[in-house]
């Protein structure tokens, strides 16, 4: 899984950290790392 940030040099571990343990469906969480960007942009990940 790969995440953003606007700061050069920034740790993503927390957000990732709290992305794996946060309590959702599988399927919610494929949508929002990634599902929704290859819908909107006609892209496979």
């Amino acid at each position: 899984m790969r995440f953003a940030t606007d700061y050069p040099f920034a740790s993503i571990k927390e957000g990732t950290d709290w992305f794996r343990a946060v309590d959702l469906p599988r399927e919610d969480k494929e949508k929002i790392a990634f599902r929704n960007a290859e819908n909107l942009f006609g892209i496979a990940v």
